[in-house]
C-alpha cells in the first residue's frame, strides 16, 4: 500500500469509523435519558444530529487539548451508558445521585467492579494515543462544528423556556432561573452534554435550605395527648431488601437476631412493606416531613416530626453515617438539622447545654472519613448520649450505611464466618442485624426499658442489578424491611403499635411507608385525622424515578407499563 492511500485511510477514513463508533453509545445514551418535552423526538434528533460535529470539534483542536478533550469525553460517554443500562433510564434525580456520591462510595463500587474498570483505563489510553495523531488545529472545520453545535443548543436553551412557561403560564417559575434552565436543558438535550451541564450545575451551584424553625403544622394533626412512648429510636437502614431478610422467609438465616425477637414476642415486624420511592433523598423527607408524593413543599413550608418530637418534650439526636450536603443528599440534610444534636461525618451540631461530653463527641467526629464508617461506629456517640444525657425523653435517629452498592465492605470476618455460603448483599443484612442486637443492648441498659425502636430501610434493592432507582426494574427496590421493638417497661404500648400499623394496610394488604409518620406522630402523642388516615391507606402512591406516581404495586417495571396516577388527583 503506497503512502498516499495510507495516509488518505488514516487522515478520513479512520476518523469517520471513530465518528460512527462514537455515535451509537451517544445514541443509546439518548435513548436511555428521561425526557420531558411532548415533542421529544424531535429534540433528540436535533440533539443527535449537532452531538454528531463533537468529534469533529475535538480532532481539530490543538493536538494536545484534542486528545484530552476526547479521552475525557469517551470517559464520561462509556460511564454514562454504562448506568443506563444498569438502571434502564437516567433521570434527573440519578444524574443528582451520582454528583453526589463521595469518594470513600466510589472506592466502595470501583473495588466490586476491578475488571470493568481496568478495561476502562486501557479504552481511555488506546484513545487518548490514538487522538494525539489524529488531531490537529483546523480553523476552518472547528468554526464550521461549532456553529454546528452551539445553534442547535441556543436553540434549545430559547425555545424549552418559550414551551414551559406557555404550557405553564401560571407557574413559570420554574424555568426562569439557571438551575430551571439546566434542568430542562438536561431533558430536552440528552447525552453526556446535558448530563454534564445540569450535574454540574447541581454539583458547583447548589444551596443547602436554611433550617429556620416552622410555625405551621399540617392539617392532619387534631392535638396532643398524653399517651406517648418515653423514648423512641428509629433505625433507617439503606438498601435492605424485604426478600434478603431471615425473619421475611428468606432461606439463609440472615437476621436471627431479629428472628429471635420476633420468635420470643418481643418486636413484630410489618410484612408486605413498601418505600414510597426508590432512592434516599425521595424517601428520607415522606418519612420524617409531612412532605408526600403529591405534596413537595411540605417539606419546607411546615413543621417535621423533629420539630413534632421537640415540641413534645423529647430531645432529639440524628447520628448518621452518610452525609447531608450536595444535590442528592441535602434534603434529608436539612431535616437532620433540627435536632438538638447533629452528628453527621460531614458536620456536627451540639446544643450549648448539652449535659453530657461534647469532648468526646467531638473526637469522635474528627475521626470519622468523609465518606462514613462501619455502622457499628455509631455505637461509641450513642453509648455517650445514653450514658451521660440525663434527658428523662429522647427521640433518636440512626441513619445507616446498610446495605449500599458496594456490598463487600458492608460487612466483615464475623458476617464471613456466620454465613459462609452467601453472598456479599446477604452478609451485609447480617452486618445490620448484628448493630440492632448492639443499639437494643444499649437502649435495655441505660433508657430503663422504656422505649419503642423501629427499624426500616429507606428502599429495597434490586440486587442481581446492584442497585435502585432503577427506571424498569421489580418490586424488589421498593420491597423492605419493617421492625417494630420496645422495652420490657413498653410492651403494652408495642403490642398496641404493632396491631395499629398492620390496620394502616392498603386494600392490597401492602402497608405503604407514608404511613411512617402517621404512627410515629401516635407515638410522641399526637391526634391524627382518621379520615386523612382513611384516605392515605385507599390511595396506596409511589413516587417512581421517572418523575410519576404510580399505584402500589401496578409501578413501572420492565415486563409492564404501570398505573400512572391522573395529574389533577391529590391527596394530603
Amino acid at each position: 500500500m503506497n503512502i498516499t492511500i495510507r495516509n488518505f485511510i488514516f487522515k478520513f477514513v479512520v476518523p469517520v469509523l471513530i465518528l460512527l463508533i462514537f455515535l451509537y453509545p451517544e445514541y443509546y445514551l439518548r435513548k436511555h435519558t428521561n425526557v420531558f418535552m411532548v415533542d421529544s423526538g424531535h429534540f433528540s434528533r436535533n440533539a443527535l444530529l449537532s452531538t454528531f460535529f463533537l468529534p469533529l470539534i475535538f480532532l481539530s483542536l490543538n493536538r494536545w487539548i484534542g486528545a484530552i478533550t476526547i479521552t475525557c469525553y469517551t470517559g464520561f460517554l462509556l460511564f454514562f451508558v454504562k448506568v443506563a443500562k444498569q438502571i434502564g433510564h437516567i433521570a434527573a434525580d440519578n444524574v443528582e445521585a451520582i454528583m453526589g456520591t463521595n469518594s470513600a462510595e466510589a472506592i466502595s463500587i470501583v473495588a466490586e467492579n476491578i475488571p470493568a474498570c481496568i478495561l476502562l483505563i486501557c479504552i481511555l489510553i488506546a484513545c487518548f494515543c490514538l487522538a494525539l495523531k489524529l488531531c490537529h488545529f483546523r480553523p476552518i472545520i472547528l468554526s464550521i462544528s461549532l456553529s454546528c453545535v452551539l445553534i442547535p443548543w441556543l436553540y434549545h436553551w430559547h425555545y424549552t423556556a418559550i414551551a414551559w412557561t406557555s404550557s405553564n403560564p401560571n407557574n413559570d417559575s420554574t424555568f426562569n432561573n439557571p438551575e430551571g434552565r439546566t434542568h430542562m436543558f438536561f431533558e430536552t438535550y440528552p447525552g453526556v452534554p446535558g448530563i454534564l451541564i445540569y450535574g454540574g450545575y447541581e454539583l458547583l451551584f447548589y444551596k443547602d435550605a436554611p433550617s429556620t424553625p416552622h410555625t405551621k403544622q399540617d392539617e392532619m394533626i387534631l392535638s396532643m395527648g398524653n399517651d406517648k412512648a418515653k423514648n423512641i429510636i428509629i433505625v433507617i437502614g439503606e438498601s435492605a431488601t424485604a426478600y434478603r431478610h431471615g425473619y421475611l422467609n428468606h432461606h439463609l438465616q440472615t437476621t436471627p437476631f431479629a428472628s429471635q425477637l420476633i420468635a420470643e414476642k418481643k418486636a413484630c415486624t410489618i410484612e408486605k412493606a413498601h418505600s414510597v420511592a426508590p432512592l434516599t433523598n425521595l424517601v428520607l423527607p415522606r418519612i420524617l416531613s409531612f412532605q408526600s408524593v403529591d405534596h413537595p413543599e411540605k417539606l419546607y413550608d411546615r413543621k417535621n416530626l423533629i420539630e413534632l418530637a421537640s415540641q413534645a418534650g423529647y430531645k432529639t439526636y440524628w447520628i448518621g453515617n452518610q452525609t447531608g450536603k450536595g444535590p442528592f443528599s441535602n434534603r434529608y440534610g436539612y431535616l437532620s438539622r433540627y435536632t438538638d444534636l447533629t452528628l453527621r461525618p460531614d458536620y456536627l451540631k451540639i446544643s450549648s447545654k448539652e449535659n453530657f461530653s461534647t469532648k468526646e463527641i467531638k473526637a469522635f467526629h474528627a475521626k470519622i472519613p468523609v465518606g462514613g464508617s462501619d455502622d457499628f461506629d455509631l455505637l461509641k456517640p450513642l453509648k455517650i448520649i445514653l450514658e451521660q444525657d440525663s434527658s428523662e425523653q429522647k427521640f433518636i435517629i440512626l441513619h445507616l450505611w446498610g446495605s449500599h452498592t458496594g456490598y463487600s465492605d458492608k460487612s466483615d470476618k464475623i458476617d464471613r464466618q456466620a454465613l459462609p455460603n452467601s453472598d456479599a448483599y446477604d452478609r451485609s443484612i447480617h452486618h445490620t442485624d448484628r448493630l440492632l442486637e448492639q443499639i437494643i443492648k444499649l437502649a435495655n441498659n441505660n433508657l430503663n426499658q422504656k422505649y419503642l425502636l423501629f427499624y426500616t430501610s429507606d428502599h429495597g434493592e434490586d440486587v442481581p442489578r446492584q442497585g435502585h432507582g432503577i427506571w424498569d426494574g421489580d418490586w424488589k427496590q421498593y420491597e423492605i424491611p419493617m421492625l417494630l421493638t420496645w422495652g420490657e417497661a413498653e410492651t403494652e404500648n408495642g403490642l398496641k403499635y404493632c396491631k395499629r400499623i398492620n390496620k394502616m394496610r392498603a386494600p392490597t394488604g401492602y402497608f405503604s411507608q407514608t404511613m411512617d409518620k402517621i404512627f410515629l406522630s401516635e407515638m410522641m402523642g399526637y391526634k391524627i385525622n382518621p379520615e386523612t388516615v382513611r384516605l392515605i391507606t385507599s390511595n396506596d402512591r409511589i413516587l417512581h424515578v421517572d418523575g410519576e406516581i404510580y399505584l402500589y404495586p401496578n409501578v413501572r417495571t420492565y415486563w409492564g407499563a404501570g398505573e400512572i396516577v391522573p395529574k389533577n388527583t391529590s391527596l394530603p
